[in-house]
């Protein structure tokens, strides 16, 4: 892409093959690398020298029984990952993911549904959380040792809106 005139211009489109076919619910850049959720098989890092996006690596997520994964973000010294059946993981590195060595903090952060996707508002991070549950979740990371503290809850719907039951009846149609 390029600022042609104070417009975006793609100028080049590339997609590796470890991502065609795949549903990309979510990117996260950290730096000059852009990770991309592959579905339940994978994530595919990709890096950014300034002109051209190139593939990096693919981490394997076979294994993990948490299905797609939906998104991630590196917040302090943890990687953070949401997962479609019910898992939130954090852990040291995506090497230490791939390995196995990681911790599912679902039940500490209160989840019934589907962590989603995170933010960050300030020193706070926001993750949506969908099907099951309609809500908002917050939480801050300590200085010292990145600890999680102060886990909220920032909204939630006592009801599911009616565009939820919408889309449920239309997935079971497909």
């Amino acid at each position: 892409m390029a600022n042609a005139g104070g417009k975006v211009a793609v100028q080049d489109f590339f997609v590796p093959d470890e991502l065609r076919g795949k549903y990309i619910k979510s990117l996260f850049v950290d730096g000059s690398h852009i990770y991309c959720p592959a579905g339940a098989e994978k994530l595919v890092e990709l890096s950014f020298d300034g002109s051209a996006i190139q593939f990096s690596c693919c981490i394997s997520l076979l294994g993990f029984d948490y299905g797609d994964l939906n998104h991630l973000a590196k917040i302090g010294k943890f990687w953070y990952l949401s997962f479609w059946n019910r898992a939130f993981i954090r852990c040291s590195s995506l090497e230490a993911l791939e390995k196995g060595e990681y911790e599912n903090l679902y039940e500490s952060f209160g989840f019934k549904g589907t962590p989603y996707y995170m933010s960050v508002i300030g020193e706070r991070f926001y993750i949506t959380e969908i099907c099951g549950r309609q809500s908002v979740i917050s939480f801050s990371i300590g200085k010292e040792n990145d600890g999680i503290k102060d886990i909220r809850c920032e909204l939630m719907f006592t009801e599911l809106p009616e565009a939820s039951f919408a889309r449920k009846r239309v997935d079971t149609l497909l």
